[in-house]
């Protein structure tokens, strides 16, 4: 079953290779950006989607590292209560067998 999902995910990858491919070709006519009173150079649409798609790949990465780093955290705290919860519960059961011996 794995391999049919590694070899789909890979066809589909090839298939979303070869789209993009075709659209850079298609856009490959030069543009300059303009903001404000800032011109940019000028490059292919095709390196202007690609510069986009990564500075949104990495912002959004940057935005979910603090929300990831929390969930750890939190995550590490849960642990830590429960093994002294597990350790507690240890010693009441043994203290509880302990008792019951000696009636």
């Amino acid at each position: 079953m794995n391999r049919i999902k590694k070899g789909l995910l890979g066809l589909l990858l090839i298939i979303v290779f070869f789209f993009a491919l075709i659209g850079a070709l298609d856009n490959s006519s030069t543009v300059s950006l303009i903001f404000l009173e800032y011109a940019t150079p000028e490059w292919p649409i095709a390196w202007w989607v690609l510069i986009a798609f990564i500075l949104g790949t990495i912002f959004g990465y940057l935005m979910s590292l603090g929300r990831n780093v929390r969930s750890q955290v939190a995550g590490l705290k849960t642990r830590r209560e429960l093994s002294r919860s597990n350790a507690e519960l240890e010693k009441l059961q043994d203290s509880s067998d302990a008792s019951a011996v000696s009636d």
